[in-house]
């Protein structure tokens, strides 16, 4: 991976494990990306589990004629 998606993935990585991110963590995205760059990939973060969350209870159908491209959780 290149440093700035090393950086990408720990940080959301630890914080979707953990709830918060370590200060190395945290230093590594703002030196990559500035605070404007945190705050916009905790939104995409968030707003990715928001819609993933929503479609998982909706259990949205598959479109006819198609397989899904996972199997279900059991």
């Amino acid at each position: 991976m290149q440093r700035d998606e090393e950086a990408i993935y720990n940080f959301c990585s630890e914080l979707l494990t953990t709830k918060q991110v370590s200060d190395p963590t945290f230093a590594a995205v703002k030196n990559a990306f500035g605070e404007r760059g945190v705050v916009d990939l905790i939104a995409v973060i968030g707003w990715y589990n928001t819609v993933s969350m929503l479609l998982n209870v909706d259990r949205y159908p598959v479109a006819e004629n198609t397989q899904p491209e996972l199997k279900p959780l059991k």
